[in-house]
């Protein structure tokens, strides 16, 4: 219902739920939760629940930049001896768990980008203490103040909702990295880096290029859908299957340019005679290349028709072109694939999980088990033939995929 159901949305009663029952870890073993019950909390990526190892710390009272919070200090102290030394500190921060949970504290402190208390924030470096061996002297006190001030910006800042200087949440910057990278949605852009305006082809080891090839009304025109069909068919899982996914859509669709197959009728009718399920004259230009992978044939189309629920399989012949009176599938407007862009986009992602098991799902059938091998000039290859069939436009292909690659990668 959730991945590969079909879209029935607007036949639904409005506030329609349905049972979704996951199995979760609890404290007193295995359980059950219904993640569709009302009352059940949504997160995004945005979020920041304790559940998933997060603190939020708000009790240092200090207006200097060493840490006072109680909440950290009881963290430190593993020895339980109700306070803690600068080297109890050192020793704590050795432990794995310790670090993993202070990696994910989200602390609150006074901003070092603000020139109001410079002075009363670093003036303990003045005097001796137990983290700092050599104090600073004056006039090596007063150049860093300097140098700070310089520096700062926080009172430029004219925005009414900017936050003062003493209510700033500071976050660990690689946790917030790493978090924040698992929400794989793309800007406007970051699509736009990856499929830009000048269209390149490379071919025969060099590379060709199209001015002017895309725009950004076309990319708004998709973007929105894409993002949520990749998550859909579990794409953005890892950056090794959207690579591949735009890599070869990058070829298939001319990077968004290109949603139909560039051949005249007569071509699209000899080319595809016979072909896909094609078995009635004009089947060929019919069931041209549509779609972001470019949907092609009969068969194609029955499949992702009976997907979508436009279509029942009992209303035609399985393998109807090897009958002499078959029943045929009813598929009168193909043109929809273009005219409704979340199908445009549907019917390439459809394709990448369903299609080389013709359309139903399997667990050997989607290209992301071959994408999640990584992105080598030999996956590539292993990709364009499961979607092409063979291996037209492969070094282009490539191409883009390692090209994607670099920028989503690591």
């Amino acid at each position: 219902m959730i991945r590969f159901g079909r879209c029935i949305n607007d036949q639904l009663p409005a506030g329609a739920r349905f049972n979704h029952w996951r199995k979760v870890k609890t404290p007193d073993g295995d359980g059950w939760i219904n993640l569709s019950k009302a009352g059940v909390r949504a997160y995004s990526d945005a979020d920041f629940p304790e559940w998933a190892g997060w603190s939020f710390v708000n009790d240092d009272p200090t207006p200097d930049s060493l840490c006072d919070s109680p909440t950290v200090k009881r963290w430190l102290d593993v020895n339980h001896a109700g306070h803690v030394t600068h080297a109890d500190a050192v020793t704590a921060l050795g432990t794995d768990a310790i670090r993993q949970r202070m990696a994910r504290a989200i602390c609150k402190f006074p901003s070092e980008w603000s020139r109001d208390g410079l002075e009363a924030r670093y003036n303990w470096l003045k005097s001796p203490h137990e983290a700092l061996t050599n104090p600073l002297a004056d006039e090596a006190f007063t150049k860093l103040i300097d140098h700070a001030r310089d520096l700062a910006f926080w009172e430029d800042v004219s925005d009414p909702d900017f936050p003062h200087a003493n209510e700033v949440w500071h976050f660990p910057p690689t946790a917030f990295v790493r978090h924040f990278k698992q929400c794989r949605w793309l800007s406007s852009k970051e699509l736009e880096q990856i499929y830009p305006n000048t269209y390149a082809e490379k071919s025969e080891g060099h590379l060709h290029q199209a001015a002017n090839a895309l725009s950004n009304e076309v990319r708004e025109r998709y973007r929105a859908v894409l993002n949520r069909l990749m998550e859909k068919h579990s794409i953005t899982r890892n950056p090794m299957r959207m690579s591949h996914f735009l890599g070869q859509g990058a070829e298939e669709s001319r990077t968004l340019a290109w949603m139909e197959e560039h051949r005249s009728e007569a071509s699209c009718n000899s080319l595809y005679a016979d072909l896909n399920g094609n078995d009635l004259p004009g089947d060929g230009y019919k069931f041209r290349g549509r779609g972001m992978k470019q949907l092609t044939g009969k068969s194609n189309y029955a499949e992702y028709w009976v997907y979508r629920g436009w279509l029942s399989r009992q209303s035609f012949t399985a393998s109807w072109w090897n009958y002499q009176h078959p029943t045929r599938p009813n598929i009168a407007t193909p043109d929809i694939l273009l005219t409704v862009h979340y199908n445009t986009i549907d019917t390439g992602t459809w394709y990448w999980e369903a299609g080389p098991n013709h359309g139903l799902p399997h667990p050997q059938s989607s290209m992301n088990r071959y994408a999640d091998r990584g992105v080598t000039a030999e996956t590539a290859h292993v990709l364009t033939t499961q979607i092409n069939g063979g291996i037209n436009g492969l070094e282009n292909r490539t191409y883009h995929t390692m090209r994607v690659y670099s920028l989503l990668g690591d």
